[in-house]
């Protein structure tokens, strides 16, 4: 698994806004994101992710002093559209590893969980790519990830973006 890994990014602190349970059309997800760009708010960090019966969840995160915007955003749009409701953490962080073609390893994804679920590190949210893996943990539990991190893979984290 380490091999396939060439490095991990951390960002922290972040907040992380989840809208559940939203219709997965094309109209309805694209207005979530018009509404997002027309109040001027850029967001680097965006994960979609399909859900059961046809529901989908957009999570974005923001960082700390974007917060309140966000979630003012996001408390109009389920205003104004009866559907889904808003999960949100204040401080986060992102954990990104990066491998050419790492999804398309046998044994990667499972490995890293088994890291996080045997050190007991609560994962937030997941998002995965054809080079990447993202997790989304507590800000708090960083400090144990990194060293079980340098412990396990004997990595420490990179400043590539």
């Amino acid at each position: 698994m380490k091999e396939q890994i060439e490095y991990y990014v951390l960002k922290h602190p972040l907040a992380l806004f989840t809208l559940l349970d939203v219709p997965d059309k094309i109209g309805v997800i694209l207005d979530v994101f018009e509404r997002i760009s027309n109040s001027g708010i850029s967001l680097t960090h965006i994960l979609t992710s399909p859900s059961a019966r046809g529901k989908s969840t957009i999570t974005v995160l923001v960082p700390p002093y974007l917060k309140e915007d966000v979630k003012g955003i996001f408390n109009e749009i389920l205003e104004t559209l009866e559907w889904g409701f808003l999960r949100s953490f204040e401080n986060v962080a992102l954990v990104s590893f990066y491998g050419k073609k790492l999804m398309e390893t046998r044994g990667v994804m499972a490995g890293l969980l088994n890291i996080f679920v045997t050190n007991k590190i609560k994962i937030i949210a997941t998002s995965t790519a054809m080079n990447y893996i993202n997790f989304i943990i507590p800000g708090e539990m960083l400090d144990n990830l990194k060293q079980c991190l340098i412990d396990e893979l004997n990595m420490e984290p990179s400043d590539v973006p």
